[in-house]
C-alpha cells in the first residue's frame, strides 16, 4: 500500500512523545483503507528462552489501551507457552 498521499510518516518528530497515541492514528487509517482487510492481524516474534530460538506466528489484535496490546491466542498451542 501507498501511503504517500495519507499524510502518515514514520519520522521521529511527528511521532511525538506517546507511542500509543501514534499507534492509533496509524491503526485507524489502516482501518479506513479499502485494501486492508484486517487492520489488527500482526506478526507476533517471541524467543524460547531454553533454546534462544525465535519464532513467529500472526495474530489477531483484539484491542490496546495504556496498559498495552491484546492478542487473540490460543492457550493449548505451542505458541502460548513461549
Amino acid at each position: 500500500l501507498d501511503h504517500g498521499g495519507s499524510g502518515l510518516t514514520l519520522s521521529e518528530t511527528a511521532a511525538g512523545r506517546d507511542p500509543l497515541s501514534l499507534f492509533a492514528t496509524w491503526f485507524e487509517a489502516a482501518a479506513a483503507h479499502p485494501d486492508v482487510v484486517e487492520a489488527n492481524a500482526m506478526a507476533l516474534a517471541t524467543v524460547d528462552a531454553a533454546t534462544l530460538r525465535p519464532s513467529c506466528r500472526v495474530v489477531l489484535m483484539k484491542g490496546f489501551d495504556e496498559h498495552g496490546f491484546v492478542w487473540y491466542t490460543n492457550y493449548t498451542s505451542r505458541k502460548a507457552s513461549e
